[in-house]
């Protein structure tokens, strides 16, 4: 995506998420920490998130793109196999803080801004995910209710499913 602000462009949703926060840093919710060690955790788990969407995007894309009948089996287990390999990772990072946490620790940060979308089309794909990451799940479900997020939900996305993409993934 492509961000106009004055005669300022930014391209890429990251670098667009961290020119905003820059930007008007002393209005809303505080995304990124002060304290060092935080603000790297904060930037670390929000360039991880890209690993959730290429593996995501791997396989959805691909299943887009090409017809039923053209399918490659291998293929497609390859990339579920991937996307099923680095979930668990998130539900760890969710059971290092406890219930009620976001990504990073108590706080919402610049990471959960990440993250919501990443996990939003995974379960607009329908993957099962609290049967499998219930901190996950859970976490989900309590920051889609968050009034920014659900001032950015696609409206289309409200009163529709998506396609059963990743249905099977485990």
């Amino acid at each position: 995506p492509t961000f106009k602000h004055g005669d300022v462009v930014v391209n890429e949703s990251m670098a667009i998420c961290l020119y905003l926060e820059n930007t008007f840093k002393n209005q809303g919710t505080k995304l990124l920490p002060d304290d060092p060690a935080q603000l790297g955790l904060v930037l670390q788990r929000m360039i991880e998130t890209q690993n959730i969407m290429e593996k995501n995007n791997a396989l959805v894309y691909y299943k887009y793109r090409t017809k039923r009948e053209d399918w490659d089996e291998g293929f497609i287990a390859e990339k579920k196999k991937a996307l099923a390999e680095e979930l668990p990772l998130w539900e760890k990072y969710l059971a290092q803080y406890g219930e009620g946490s976001h990504i990073t620790g108590k706080d919402f940060t610049m990471a959960d801004v990440c993250l919501v979308p990443a996990l939003a089309f995974l379960v607009r794909m329908q993957l099962p995910l609290k049967e499998r990451f219930p901190l996950l799940a859970s976490y989900y479900e309590r920051v889609k209710e968050r009034p920014s997020v659900k001032a950015a939900w696609p409206p289309h996305w409200k009163d529709t499913t998506g396609p059963d993409h990743l249905k099977d993934v485990f």
